[in-house]
C-alpha cells in the first residue's frame, strides 16, 4: 500500500510543482458547439453556454435551449441546466445558435445573446435577461436585431457578442451571414442601450463593418464568431478574434485582427490563422468560435481561449460532434496574440496558465 501511494504521488507530480493546476481537452466531451464563456466575479466561477440542445441544426426548445456548464478550476465543467427552460415564450422559433452569457453592463443581473429563426424563417439576433448566471433567462418580446438591408434582404444575422468600451458604452458585434447567399460575410458593430437589451439603429446597412472575409485566403467565404478583447492598457490594442472557413471543414480556424480604435483601422494578423488543425492524426479538427477572457485563477498574463472542435479528422469535411476545448493565448513582442501551445488544439495534459 505504501509503495502504491508513493508511485501515485510520483506520477501525479512528475514535471510539475505540487501547486500546478492542469487540464486536458476536451473539457466538455459531448456536442457543445459555439461555446460562449465568462468568469463571474460574484460566484467566482466560469460559465459556458453552447448552441442548441443536441437536436441538430434546426433544433427547437422542446428540451430547453442553451445548456450551461460551470467550473471553479478550469479542469472540469459540470452541467447545471439550460438557460431557457422548455417552451419559453418569445419571438424565436428554431435554430437556437451561438449563445453568449455576460454580466449586464449596469452591474445588475446577466444578459444572454443568441441567434434564432423567427416566425418568418429569418435568422435574427436575440437577447434575454436573468437575475442569476445560470438563469432562467427571459427573452425579449421582439428580436434584438433582424436584417433590414434592402440590397441584401435574404441574408441573416448570426453570432452576436457584447463589447463594453472603457466609457461604459455597450456595443453589439455580429456577423452578416453572407456565405449563405454568396455575399460577403461582414463583422459589424452597432451601439446598444445602457443595459444592452435594445438597438436603436435598426438599419443594418448603416452599421460599421470592422472586417470582412477574404475569399482568396484561408477564410474562404466566411468570417464569423467575433469576440473583442480589450488590451488597450497593456499592448495599446483591441483584439478581434474570429473564425474563418466553414464550420464543417477540417480547415475551420481562428484568426485575429487588431486596432487602436474600435471603429476603424482593423488589420489582420500576418500569422493567421493562429489556431488551426494539426496533421491527419489530430484528435480534433476544425477549431473555432472562441471566447477569450482573462484567467482569474492565476496571476499570469495569458488569456484563456474556449472554443469548439470536431472530434477526429476527415478531409475535407467532418460531421462528428464538436467538443468544448481550452487553450491559452499570449501577446507576443510584436503586439499580436499567439497560441501558447503552438497553434493546434492540445490533447495531452496542459498547465493552467
Amino acid at each position: 500500500m505504501l509503495l502504491a501511494v508513493a508511485v501515485s504521488c510520483l506520477l501525479g507530480f512528475a514535471g510539475t510543482s505540487p501547486t500546478t493546476k492542469t487540464y486536458q481537452n476536451a473539457l466538455i466531451q459531448s456536442d457543445a458547439p459555439d461555446p460562449g464563456c465568462f468568469y463571474d466575479r460574484t460566484t467566482e466561477k466560469f460559465y459556458c453556454a453552447h448552441t442548441c440542445n443536441g437536436e441538430g441544426a434546426l433544433c427547437t426548445n422542446s428540451q430547453g435551449n442553451f445548456p450551461i456548464y460551470e467550473s471553479s478550476d478550469l479542469s472540469s465543467f459540470e452541467y447545471v441546466g439550460v438557460a431557457q427552460p422548455p417552451d419559453t415564450d418569445g419571438w424565436a422559433k428554431d435554430r437556437f445558435w451561438a449563445p453568449e452569457l455576460h454580466p449586464s453592463p449596469t452591474g445588475e443581473g446577466y444578459v444572454l445573446f443568441h441567434t434564432a429563426g423567427n416566425a418568418d424563417g429569418n435568422l435574427c439576433l436575440g437577447v434575454s435577461t436573468a437575475v442569476n448566471a445560470t438563469g432562467p433567462y427571459v427573452p425579449s418580446n421582439e428580436p434584438l436585431l433582424c436584417n433590414s438591408d434592402e440590397e441584401n434582404p435574404t441574408v441573416g444575422l448570426i453570432d452576436s457578442t457584447l463589447f463594453v468600451d472603457d466609457d461604459g458604452q455597450p456595443y453589439l458585434v455580429y456577423k452578416v451571414d453572407g456565405n449563405s447567399n454568396g455575399t460577403p460575410s461582414n463583422i459589424n458593430i452597432v451601439a446598444l442601450s445602457t443595459n444592452a437589451t435594445y438597438v436603436a439603429e435598426k438599419d443594418v446597412s448603416s452599421h460599421v463593418t470592422l472586417i470582412t472575409n477574404d475569399p482568396d485566403s484561408w477564410e474562404g467565404p466566411c468570417t464569423e464568431g467575433p469576440w473583442i478583447y480589450d488590451d488597450h492598457s497593456k499592448s495599446g490594442y483591441l483584439f478581434l478574434f474570429y473564425s474563418g472557413s466553414m464550420y464543417n471543414n477540417v480547415g475551420y480556424s481562428v484568426g485575429v485582427a487588431r486596432s487602436k480604435s474600435l471603429f476603424e483601422g482593423w488589420e489582420k494578423s500576418p500569422d493567421n490563422p493562429i489556431l488551426h488543425v494539426g496533421g491527419e492524426d489530430s484528435g480534433f479538427s476544425g477549431p473555432g468560435h472562441c471566447s477569450v477572457i482573462d484567467n482569474e485563477l492565476t496571476d499570469g498574463e495569458e488569456l484563456a481561449m474556449f472554443y469548439h472542435a470536431h472530434t477526429g479528422y476527415r478531409e475535407p469535411t467532418v460531421d462528428t460532434e464538436r467538443n468544448m476545448l481550452l487553450d491559452f493565448v499570449r501577446i507576443n513582442e510584436e503586439g499580436w496574440p499567439e497560441m501558447v501551445n503552438g497553434g493546434t488544439p492540445s490533447e495531452d495534459v496542459q498547465e493552467i496558465l
